[in-house]
C-alpha cells in the first residue's frame, strides 16, 4: 500500500450514531388530526458554565421560536433550517422553549428542532423535538414563560427522523465546535483505476479531547465533491476511520490523488508519498 499523509478536519457536530444510524437527534412532530396553529413548549433543565448552545429549527410552514418568553426567530420556509445562538438566553436551572407553529390550511404540518449545549469542562447536551415536548392548539397568555402551568396540555404525534414525508432534502445543521484532527496516514490500495470501489483507511489523531457524548464525522472532498463522508461511533476510542466502500475520484488516478486532495475547511494540498 501506498501512504499519503495529510492534514484534514473532523467535526464533532451533531451526526448522531448515537442515535441510530439517522444523525438527527431531534424527530418531525405535529399532531393527528393535523391543526392549523399548534403551540409546543419544552422545559430543559441547563447545567452551569455553558460555552456554546445552539438551536436550529424549522417548520412546515411558519414558525416563531422563545427562548425563556424571549422571541429569537421566525421564519416561513421549512427547506431553510435556521441556526439560532442562544447562549445568552439559557441560564442555569429550569429554561423553556416555545415555538407557535403555523401550517396554513391544516393539511400537512411539521416542526423540527436540534439543539445542542456545550460545557466548560467539554461535555454536551443535545435535544430535540420528540414526544416529551408539550402542545396546545389554543393561545394562552404567558404561554411562552417558564412558569406557565402546561399541566392541560398533551403530547405531539412523533412522525420520524428526517429525511421523512414530504421533507427530503434538509441538511443536517453542525451546532458543536470543530474539533482539529490531524490525519496521521491514509492507506490507499495499489492500482485504483477511476470508478473503482477500494478500501481506505485513515488514521487520525485529534487535538484535544473529545465528548463522549457527541458522534463524529470524517468528510472528504476532491475538487469540492464529497467523495466519502463516515460516521464514527462515539462510545469507545476510536483513531481509526474506516469506510466501507469508496468510490475512486473520477478521471484521477492514484499517482494524482495527492495534488487534489482538500479538506472541507481548507483548500491546501499538504501531502508527502512514501
Amino acid at each position: 500500500m501506498k501512504t499519503i499523509v495529510a492534514f484534514a478536519i473532523i467535526c464533532v457536530g451533531l451526526y448522531a450514531t448515537a442515535h441510530g444510524s439517522s444523525p438527527w437527534t431531534g424527530t418531525w412532530i405535529w399532531t393527528d388530526p393535523p391543526q392549523e396553529n399548534v403551540y409546543f413548549r419544552k422545559l430543559v433543565d441547563v447545567g452551569p458554565n455553558i460555552t456554546s448552545a445552539k438551536l436550529a429549527i424549522t417548520a412546515d410552514n411558519i414558525y416563531t421560536v422563545f427562548v425563556n418568553g424571549i422571541e429569537i426567530g421566525k421564519d416561513d420556509d421549512w427547506t431553510n433550517m435556521e441556526v439560532y445562538d442562544i447562549s445568552d438566553r439559557l441560564k442555569p436551572g429550569q429554561n423553556i422553549i416555545a415555538v407557535k407553529a403555523t401550517d396554513p390550511g391544516g393539511n400537512l404540518g411539521g416542526l423540527l428542532v436540534e439543539a445542542a449545549v456545550v460545557y466548560e469542562n467539554n461535555s454536551v447536551l443535545l435535544f430535540g423535538t420528540d414526544k416529551t415536548w408539550r402542545m396546545s392548539f389554543e393561545e394562552i397568555p404567558g404561554w411562552t414563560s417558564l412558569e406557565f402551568d402546561e399541566s392541560s396540555w398533551i403530547s405531539p404525534n412523533e412522525i420520524g427522523k428526517p429525511p421523512v414525508g414530504p421533507w427530503s432534502g434538509l441538511e443536517h445543521p453542525s451546532l458543536l465546535p470543530k474539533v482539529p484532527m490531524e490525519t496521521i496516514a491514509v492507506y490507499w490500495p495499489k492500482d485504483v483505476k477511476p470508478g473503482d470501489k477500494v478500501k481506505v483507511v485513515c488514521k487520525v489523531r485529534p487535538e484535544q479531547r473529545i465528548p463522549i457524548e457527541s458522534p463524529i464525522a470524517l468528510r472528504i472532498l476532491s475538487r469540492g465533491e464529497i467523495v466519502c463522508e463516515q460516521w464514527i461511533e462515539p462510545d469507545s476510542p476510536i483513531t481509526t476511520w474506516e469506510p466501507h466502500k469508496i468510490r475512486s475520484v473520477s478521471g484521477v488516478l492514484l499517482a494524482d490523488l495527492c495534488a487534489v486532495w482538500q479538506t472541507a475547511s481548507s483548500s491546501g494540498n499538504k501531502c508527502n508519498r512514501e
